[in-house]
C-alpha cells in the first residue's frame, strides 16, 4: 500500500500538466506525514512561466493543498505573499454551481484515483472563474480584498447582533443601547426596533 506522501506525489505528477497549460510551473512539493499525530498534510506549489521578470512580492502562484485528517483540501493562489481560496474566486467569479466533494479524504489520501479526481474538482472550479486571474488583471485583487472586508464586516456585526439580543432578553437597556448605536447602517427591523426601545427604557429612569 502506498503512503500518503506517495500517493500526492503520484497524483501530483499526473494533474502538473493541466497546470502547465496555464502557464505555470512546479516550484516546490512539502509533505509531512507523522504517526499517531493531526500533522499530516502535502501541497505542491506552482509559479508563473514568464519571459518577464517580476519580483517574487508580484509573481502569480497557484498551491494545491491537503491536509485529509483535518478534512482539508483547497486549491490556493494569488501574488506573491497575497494568498486567496478557490472558495472566495467562486464566490466572486462563478456562475456555475460548485461541484460537491466526492470521497472520504480519510480514504483518499491513500487512493491515487480518487485523490486526483478531489483535486481536479477544484482545478475544474478554478479554470472556470480565473480568467482575470490568468490575464493578470490586478483589479481582481482589489475585488477580492473589498469582498473580504465586507464578510468581515458581516461576521462581526453578527456577533455584536447575538451580544445585543442577549442583553435586551436580559433587560440590560445600556449595553442595548451601546452595541447597536454604532451599526445603525447595518440594523434590521428588529434591531432598530430594539434599539428604540432601550433608549426610551434608559430615559425613563
Amino acid at each position: 500500500m502506498n503512503t500518503f506522501t506517495q500517493t500526492f506525489k503520484t497524483v501530483e505528477e499526473k494533474i502538473n500538466p493541466q497546470i502547465t497549460k496555464l502557464g505555470f510551473k512546479l516550484a516546490d512539493i512539502h509533505t509531512s506525514e507523522t504517526q499517531n499525530t493531526m500533522a499530516v498534510f502535502a501541497s505542491a506549489n506552482y509559479i508563473e512561466i514568464s519571459k518577464y521578470f517580476f519580483p517574487k512580492c508580484q509573481k502569480r502562484f497557484i498551491s494545491l493543498n491537503i491536509a485529509p485528517l483535518r478534512l482539508n483540501l483547497s486549491l490556493d493562489f494569488g501574488w506573491g505573499e497575497k494568498s486567496y481560496t478557490i472558495y472566495e474566486l467562486y464566490e466572486l467569479e462563478g456562475n456555475f454551481k460548485f461541484p460537491e466533494r466526492r470521497y472520504n479524504l480519510y480514504e483518499a489520501m491513500y487512493d491515487e484515483y480518487q485523490l486526483q479526481a478531489e483535486f481536479e474538482r477544484l482545478l475544474e472550479v478554478f479554470i472556470g472563474c480565473s480568467n482575470r486571474f490568468l490575464s493578470n488583471d490586478k483589479t481582481l485583487e482589489h475585488d477580492l480584498e473589498e469582498q473580504r472586508s465586507r464578510k468581515s464586516i458581516i461576521s462581526e456585526n453578527e456577533i455584536i447582533f447575538k451580544k445585543a439580543e442577549k442583553a435586551f432578553k436580559n433587560q440590560l437597556w445600556g449595553e442595548v443601547v451601546s452595541l447597536l448605536s454604532d451599526k445603525k447602517k447595518y440594523l434590521n427591523n428588529l434591531n432598530q426596533k430594539r434599539l428604540q426601545f432601550a433608549k426610551k427604557k434608559i430615559q425613563k429612569k
